[in-house]
């Protein structure tokens, strides 16, 4: 059955760039739906098509009152539109949060708090799924309001599941500005990306002020100097805003205990867990691991040869990238699938053209090569990996090296400012194998932080 047998569309609801959102009447029923339509004919990349299936997919899994109910999707022939695809689903007949905030309306604390705690309730049910799933775009404009006044998160256009991150043909940025996580602008989202989404929200809910225009010490907005806003609330959304998401809740479920327990008390500053924001100088203290050869003890070079494992590609030299893009063009002259180029050539060149280090020359380098402290130049995700780039200064000279990591909760981790520990040979810095904060080994980690390695 056609789109026009089915049903009759009323009015358009709202365009984005490749998709139309329509208010229609399902002929058999009468009840009103929305309609997300995706035509073909214009578009300049399949891209959106893929986008527009998984949205689909993943709407079809969900069943909760925050979220609006998924009625069908499919595609169609249609005379005046050409080919096209269409995902259907309930119309949520109320205004969104931003056109309350344009609208000049005030939320009391009570009421305010309602408003976080259904949020948050829509977010832990999406959270708590397997495959998980992330919305990376919870903003007002994406939150309509019930005739009870209960939110519903709309718009699943950005989401991602675990799932989809095998589709990504690479770096996926997704989101609005000030309402972004940081971490989103490099492509890497995960639950306290949703939940700063959800706090820039209802920040912009209760001060009327857009969150790029909050004020702010250093990067961190401070919601307490404003006048009206809860303290308590204020301190809870001040923490989820932090640009450094170890230092957020890490789950809706957590901040749901601490908004419904603490009424009075300010939510205390979360722990720092990873070497990336130690307080310890801009070195960390490790110019003092430069000094001299060290010994790492048996089991924690094991734990070492664990990560060399898992990584599969450390480090690459400029070999194994000429051999793996040679690959790559010899594929693509053949008419053959070329899967995106660093994780070819991390792959297949790197095993056929050019060997990695030995095992025995990554063991020497660990345990007995100088460590110093890289810094991050590019963080790409490629088919669920992320593929790092970074450099390091050796007498005056900097020096490139790459990792590649397949662990996806180290790379949801990774922001802009994380470090990356290089152990290299003081006489030939080429040689050398980065490490991120969260794959040093816990003894390792600790004598890095004391600034001295024990074995």
């Amino acid at each position: 059955m056609s789109l026009s047998e089915r049903f009759e569309l009323e009015r358009t609801l709202g365009q984005g760039t490749f998709g139309t959102t329509h208010l229609a009447r399902e002929r058999a029923t009468d009840r009103k739906v929305a309609i997300k339509q995706l035509t073909l004919h214009g578009l300049p990349e399949w891209r959106p098509v893929e986008l527009f299936e998984r949205e689909a997919r993943v709407l079809r899994s969900l069943d909760h009152p925050g979220i609006p109910a998924f009625v069908d999707a499919f595609e169609d022939d249609d005379p005046e539109r050409g080919h096209a695809f269409y995902i259907v689903s309930e119309h949520v007949d109320g205004p969104t949060l931003q056109a309350e905030i344009s609208g000049g309306r005030r939320y009391r604390p009570e009421q305010a708090r309602t408003l976080f705690r259904q949020l948050l309730q829509t977010l832990e049910y999406l959270h708590s799924l397997s495959p998980r799933v992330i919305h990376r775009d919870v903003k007002p404009g994406n939150v309509v309001l019930r005739s009870d006044g209960r939110p519903v998160l709309v718009d699943f256009g950005s989401v991602r599941d675990i799932a989809a991150r095998q589709a990504d043909g690479g770096m996926t940025i997704a989101g609005t500005a000030g309402y972004m996580a940081p971490e989103q602008a490099m492509g890497i989202a995960d639950v306290r990306s949703d939940l700063y989404g959800a706090a820039a929200t209802m920040a912009h809910v209760l001060t009327h002020v857009h969150p790029s225009d909050l004020p702010r010490q250093g990067l961190r907005p401070q919601l307490g100097d404003l006048t009206g806003v809860d303290a308590t609330l204020a301190s809870i959304l001040e923490r989820l805003l932090d640009p450094d998401p170890e230092r957020r809740f890490g789950s809706a479920k957590e901040v749901l205990r601490v908004l419904e327990g603490a009424k009075d008390e300010p939510a205390a500053a979360a722990p720092v867990t990873s070497l990336a924001h130690r307080d310890a100088g801009p070195e960390l203290a490790l110019a003092r691991l430069t000094e001299g050869p060290r010994t790492v003890g048996p089991e924690i070079e094991d734990r070492l040869g664990y990560v060399r494992a898992m990584r599969g590609a450390l480090p690459l030299s400029l070999g194994t990238m000429l051999g793996g893009m040679s690959i790559a063009i010899g594929f693509a002259i053949a008419g053959l699938p070329v899967v995106t180029v660093p994780l070819l050539f991390a792959s297949i060149g790197g095993f056929l053209l050019a060997p990695l280090p030995k095992r025995k020359q990554l063991r020497q380098l660990y345990a007995t090569g100088a460590v110093t402290r890289g810094r991050l130049i590019q963080a790409r995700s490629e088919n669920g990996s992320l593929f790092v780039t970074y450099a390091f200064r050796h007498e005056d000279r900097e020096y490139k090296g790459y990792l590649l990591t397949n662990d996806a909760l180290i790379a949801n981790r990774v922001g802009p400012d994380t470090p990356v520990f290089v152990f290299y040979d003081p006489k030939r810095p080429k040689d050398n194998a980065g490490l991120l904060p969260d794959e040093l080994p816990k003894d390792l980690r600790d004598g890095v932080g004391e600034g001295q390695l024990h074995g």
